[in-house]
């Protein structure tokens, strides 16, 4: 499949593995088979694979493509993913990945980088949800419906309840039975 970038044969065969398959499939590569594959996946099914081997693999991985494809799968991972991962870089390589990614990614990555790896600091990520509270909440629900593949990977416990654009309060995920976002925080206090 990878020798004649057959695309949705490799799509297909990787959809019906579970995760564990996955990282065995992927590790049972050569490199140069591995670095094929990466190329051929969309950025996001690739970020899909690096957030599920081990970071060794998947440095090796993103340095061995183009700067310009390992920039766009690292622009689909979470942001402390994208930082566990750029400290293993070679110098040269986070660089030239760096200058190929979303501004505000490369802001977000050098922050956390500043963090030792083992500390909340580290730890945590800076993707969050946030919606005004005027919000109803099946329109929350819709759009989370909506982004659910995006946000899966955050994996969200909480919802930020704001008011112009100030933080207002908090909701802890999964209660969804109030109107309005904003009665909901009330009937939370």
């Amino acid at each position: 499949m990878i020798a004649i970038a057959d695309k949705i044969a490799i799509k297909e065969y990787f959809d019906s593995l579970s995760s564990e398959e996955i990282v065995l499939t992927i590790s049972h590569l050569g490199k140069d088979d591995r670095s094929e594959l990466f190329a051929l996946l969309s950025p996001t099914d690739a970020a899909g694979f690096i957030e599920e081997i081990p970071e060794v693999q998947a440095t090796d991985i993103l340095e061995r493509l183009s700067s310009q494809n390992a920039a766009a799968i690292m622009n689909e991972l979470k942001s402390n993913d994208q930082a566990d991962l750029m400290v293993e870089f070679r110098k040269e390589s986070a660089e030239a990945i760096m200058a190929e990614m979303k501004p505000e990614d490369v802001e977000k990555v050098r922050r956390l980088i500043e963090y030792n790896p083992d500390t909340a600091g580290g730890l945590m990520i800076t993707e969050f949800l946030a919606f005004d509270e005027s919000m109803k909440v099946r329109d929350v629900t819709e759009h989370l419906r909506n982004r659910s593949e995006e946000y899966t990977r955050y994996n969200v416990q909480y919802i930020y309840v704001t008011e112009q654009n100030r933080f207002a309060g908090v909701c802890k995920c999964g209660i969804w039975y109030y109107p309005s976002l904003k009665n909901l925080y009330q009937a939370l206090q």
